[in-house]
Order: C-alpha cells, then sequence, then structure tokens
C-alpha cells in the first residue's frame, strides 16, 4: 500500500484538500519529491534507427537514439568510434567518414550504461574499394616499408610526389588517406580530397610549411597503420638574377695522344639584391 498517497486520499475526503497542497509545496521548495509524484524511471536500453551504414570518404549521417523508456529521468547519451581514423561521432550523433575500412559507432547511456552500436563500413567512390567482411582483429596490419621524403621548394615550382610503399600478408588489399596538417602531428589532421593513391603531389602555390602523412589500411577489415610527418616547405625567390659569364671556356688546342690536356674553365657572376653585388 502507498501510505503516503492514501494519507493524501484521506485529508483531502475530510476537507484536508488545502493540507494537501501544503505539504506538495513544501516538497517543492525542499527539493524533494512530492508524494503526489510519479517516481523516476530507469533507463531499460537504447536504440539506434541504423544498425549498420555504407559510406564513402567525406559522407556524413546522423544517427538516431531512442532511450526507453520514454518517462526515463536521465536520457544523456555519451558517443564514440572504435576507429577513428574511419569514422569520428560528435555529441549530437553526427558521423563523418574520414578513412576507408571499418568503425563501430556506439552510443552508450548515461544512466545504467546501456548501449547499441552501428557497424560503419567506408569505401571509396573512385573505386578504391571499401572496408568489407571481418573485424579489424581478424587481419593483419599493413606495414610500412618505404616512408614518405619531405623537402623544400621555391614558390610555383612543382614539388616532388610523396610516396609511401607498404604491404600486406593476409591476401587483403590496400587503401590510402593523405592528411595534412598545420603541426608535425598525426593527430587531427585534415584528410585531402581525392588524395587516395600510394603518392601524392604537393601544391606549392603558397609560401609556408605544410606537414603531411598518409594513413594505408587494409580494406580487407580495417586495420590502419600511421607513416611519419614529413614537412614541405615552399618560399619564395629573394630577387635573384640570372647569373653572367664572363669568360667563356677556351678550346681549339690540339694535343698529341696520351698527353694530358689542360682544365676547361668557366667564370660567372651573379649579382643578387642580397648578395651585395
Amino acid at each position: 500500500m502507498n501510505k503516503p498517497n492514501t494519507l493524501l486520499k484521506a485529508l483531502m475526503g475530510g476537507g484536508g484538500i488545502a493540507v494537501a497542497a501544503v505539504i506538495a509545496a513544501a516538497a517543492i521548495f525542499s527539493g524533494c519529491k512530492s508524494p503526489l509524484d510519479a517516481p523516476d524511471a530507469a533507463v531499460s536500453r537504447v536504440a539506434l534507427n541504423k544498425t549498420a551504414l555504407s559510406l564513402n570518404v567525406g559522407d556524413v549521417r546522423t544517427l538516431q537514439a531512442t532511450v526507453e523508456p520514454a518517462t526515463a529521468s536521465i536520457k544523456t547519451i555519451i558517443w564514440s568510434s572504435s576507429n577513428v581514423r574511419v569514422a569520428i561521432v560528435d555529441d549530437g550523433g553526427t558521423v563523418t567518414a574520414v578513412g576507408l575500412g571499418v568503425a563501430t559507432i556506439k552510443a552508450t547511456t548515461l544512466d545504467g550504461g546501456k548501449a547499441a552500436s552501428c557497424r560503419i563500413t567506408v569505401g571509396d567512390s573512385t573505386g578504391g574499394g571499401g572496408g568489407s567482411a571481418t573485424d579489424p582483429d581478424d587481419a593483419g596490419t599493413p606495414v610500412i616499408t618505404s616512408q614518405p621524403i619531405g623537402g623544400s621548394y621555391m614558390k610555383g615550382i612543382p614539388a616532388a610526389a610523396l610516396t609511401v610503399t607498404a604491404s600486406i600478408g593476409d591476401g587483403g588489399s590496400l587503401a590510402y588517406q593523405w592528411f595534412r596538417n598545420v603541426v608535425n602531428s598525426t593527430s587531427n589532421g585534415t584528410p585531402i580530397s581525392g588524395a587516395v593513391g600510394a603518392s601524392y603531389t604537393p601544391p606549392t602555390a603558397d609560401e609556408g610549411i605544410v606537414h603531411y602523412y598518409v594513413v594505408v589500411t587494409n580494406t580487407k577489415n580495417g586495420a590502419a597503420v600511421t607513416s611519419v610527418t614529413v614537412a614541405i616547405a615552399v618560399s619564395t625567390a629573394n630577387n635573384a638574377a640570372t647569373p653572367a659569364i664572363t669568360r667563356d671556356p677556351v678550346g681549339g688546342v690540339t694535343y698529341g695522344r696520351w698527353s694530358d690536356a689542360e682544365d676547361l674553365t668557366v667564370t660567372a657572376v651573379i649579382a643578387d639584391a642580397d648578395s651585395g653585388g
């Protein structure tokens, strides 16, 4: 029997409505629940509107989580990704595909730790192949055998391609995603659209230093490895002048067989603005 509610009914039935109102008001101001309130409901389960999604790199989708029962007082959801190199998720359940492979997006309730998940398979719309099949734990991880090499270039002069060489021993195929970063780090880089091959040629249109790295993924199951970061520095020439030859090499001398010929010599000068010449 619910004794508080029985007591209130008795009071109200006996002309004690005002007394019941006083009790309810006192409960509100004291931070306690009124005996008239329904008890809080604990979370019993959570469900997602999708249990699997196939995306291309760059695609964005929003997952919707439904907490049960509807009367649950705490419906906060904590979102997480099993592989942030493949897919990331924000606090609102919005998923962004950032690299080839497989990831699991998980929604966990703050109250009770109930969970639901969605399997994300990310492929390549250009035909490079997408992640599929088994879990990453069942596959070999790619091995990088040759790292990319950075360099310094003049503005507007084409740069040499950055190239990575990798191998895999479990029968899978390799997929690549290049990233750029303003700092020397493989964290929080920006994926470069269309840079999904073993080589990538960095632009030299703007001055400055940009750091690059590549994530190599086994498309059989999403196992991935990240290269080292390399820097590409682009600068502008400082009023460089064309060299001027002041003395040409002199030829026309005839030598006997086995005789030692004199060296051919050229003399040149350069008058750059920075050289003081």
